[in-house]
């Protein structure tokens, strides 16, 4: 079903075997012209290997010594957990300390691993069915509030509508009684701060100014937001951003704000986490010692 998309995309390979489908689903998101067919079948055995990063060939070589060092505890399993690798516990595990290694150089990911993990929550974020732990957890609210958001996924090629439909739920205090879903949509907020391509939204909206302002901020780690935020506030740097950029950050300001304030008591010290150590961590900490 792929092979069109693949000789288009992916003919120049090193590795063509083992790394077609992380150069389909980088070109997934770039053409606009993808075969439809080609989607669905790559989304589907995306969705199996990140149930068991052990089919994600690449990532399991890359993140060998990753995984040995950051997520023994998720390598031991939990009653209850499948055989499916506990449930994407370890590429859950992988994904939460690719965002605190932005923060804490003790979290840093090798090279290679980051950026096969950053592919992940990229991909995750654009389709929330990606991440087994994310629909572990709040499926029961995407069924109440956000169905009809989850009902476009299948015929799209995702643009983070239900995720950011979980965002919205969260700040808007509908999931107050759900508390491992309110964990994971502050997961989602911190990946959206690591990175601004985990927001869909905000990087089509903004990316002239990612092109000019933040031309030569490497992508990751926060550097990109960061970027925007200190654009925003920048007089100089503010004349050159479009109305409609400089409104979506100012929304992602606001969401951030009233995450600190909803954040519940055992998930306020990981979000701090998550964005002590940013190039705007002085803004953010001092939004959080108001809170306090």
């Amino acid at each position: 079903r792929c092979k069109g998309m693949i000789a288009k995309h992916c003919s120049k390979l090193s590795h063509p075997k083992r790394g077609i489908i992380g150069c389909l689903s980088k070109a997934m998101r770039k053409d606009l012209d993808f075969d439809v067919k080609c989607m669905k079948e790559l989304v589907q055995r995306m969705e199996v290997r990140n149930v068991d990063y052990r089919l994600h060939p690449l990532l399991e070589e890359s993140c060998r010594k990753d995984v040995t060092t950051h997520c023994q505890k998720e390598l031991v399993p939990q009653r209850g957990d499948s055989q499916k690798e506990y449930n994407g516990k370890v590429l859950g595990c992988l994904k939460k300390a690719y965002v605190k290694s932005t923060k804490d150089a003790s979290m840093k990911l090798s090279e290679l691993c980051e950026e096969h993990v950053r592919e992940v929550v990229i991909n995750s974020n654009l389709r929330h069915h990606l991440d087994p732990i994310l629909v572990g957890a709040c499926g029961g609210v995407i069924k109440r509030l956000c169905s009809s958001e989850a009902a476009s996924v299948d015929s799209e090629s995702g643009d983070g509508r239900v995720t950011l439909c979980l965002k919205n739920a969260f700040i808007e205090n509908k999931i107050v009684k759900e508390k491992e879903c309110q964990k994971e949509v502050l997961r989602l907020m911190g990946e959206a701060q690591a990175d601004v391509h985990v927001d869909p939204v905000l990087y089509k909206t903004c990316s002239t100014e990612l092109a000019t302002i933040c031309g030569s901020v490497i992508p990751g780690a926060g550097r990109q937001m960061s970027c925007l935020l200190w654009a925003k506030d920048d007089p100089e740097s503010k004349k050159h951003m479009s109305r409609s950029c400089l409104r979506e950050i100012t929304q992602r300001v606001e969401m951030w704000e009233h995450a600190a304030k909803l954040a519940p008591p055992e998930s306020f010290h990981e979000l701090v986490g998550q964005i002590t150590g940013s190039t705007s961590k002085h803004y953010f900490l001092g939004v959080i010692a108001l809170v306090i």
